[in-house]
């Protein structure tokens, strides 16, 4: 179980300290971004308190140069990069790897039968329904 101390976060984030622990979350709901949960997320991965990508089931994942997007994007004969299958900001892996809104993930998976694929995936803030 991951233990979370409310004070420290809103003293880090400058969020007035008074009330109900139930009202420090919501004050602290809208004041914390991507960002910062970066920040935490990387935090706990310092302390060894866990590291996705030493779990069997999830495949390296990194974040692709311009020109390796370029040439990707040359290679499949894509106009736009809205053309790729997406991923969110908030995906653990994404987040583990520091990965921003338009940034093109590269993920690696490896199979008995088909030996390595690489999938590619556009980071995005939502996904639209």
């Amino acid at each position: 179980m991951l233990k979370v101390d409310l004070e420290e976060i809103a003293k880090i984030e400058k969020v007035p300290r008074k009330g109900t622990k139930d009202e420090l979350i919501k004050r602290l709901a809208k004041k914390v971004r991507l960002k910062n949960l970066r920040k935490y997320y990387q935090g706990f991965v310092a302390k060894r308190e866990f590291d996705i990508f030493k779990h069997g089931l999830v495949p390296p994942h990194r974040i692709m140069s311009k020109d390796e997007v370029k040439e990707l994007m040359k290679k499949y004969g894509l106009k736009s990069l809205k053309q790729l299958p997406r991923i969110l900001v908030t995906d653990p892996a994404a987040i583990a790897i520091g990965a921003a809104k338009g940034d093109v993930l590269e993920i690696t998976k490896k199979s008995d039968i088909a030996g390595e694929s690489k999938y590619y995936r556009l980071v995005i803030h939502y996904r639209r329904k």
